[in-house]
């Protein structure tokens, strides 16, 4: 558990009481931290064995995050699939890819149904480049 808020570098420009409830918390908790007003949210603040990690950080508006794509996007493939989030294309302990993922994150797609393949990568302006082969496909096909 984290016994103690998140301090230092990994909170710089957080609003203070945004942190409020991110002290005596189990492993595994992500810190709702919200910066101050003129700048922007990526990654995330995550309590993993009574440390604070993750890829938190406060911007300015020159880099806008990414919100996690929620049906935004029609995917190729299975019908009626829709690429409803993001995931990292390695199994790390926190990753930039998320709710908001930071300029230059390269995620995964996760899909409503299917198993999402491809790259979308975290462009200028806090929008989302697809390569050219994104697509929610059968498991089958990936994994027969």
């Amino acid at each position: 558990p984290c016994l103690t808020k998140p301090e230092g570098d990994i909170v710089a420009n957080t609003i203070t009481s945004s942190l409020d409830t991110c002290e005596n918390v189990f492993s595994g908790f992500i810190c709702p931290a919200r910066c101050s007003p003129d700048l922007q949210e990526s990654g995330i603040l995550v309590c993993s064995n009574g440390q604070w990690t993750g890829s938190f950080a406060c911007a300015g508006e020159g880099a806008p995050p990414c919100l996690r794509p929620n049906g935004t996007f029609p995917a190729a493939g299975l019908s009626r699939n829709l690429i409803v989030g993001v995931a990292d294309l390695e199994v790390t302990d926190y990753g930039d890819c998320g709710y908001l993922s930071p300029k230059g994150a390269v995620c995964e797609p996760v899909c409503s149904a299917g198993v999402g393949v491809g790259r979308l990568e975290c462009g200028v302006y806090g929008q989302w480049v697809l390569s050219d082969d994104v697509a929610c496909v059968d498991p089958e096909t990936v994994h027969p």
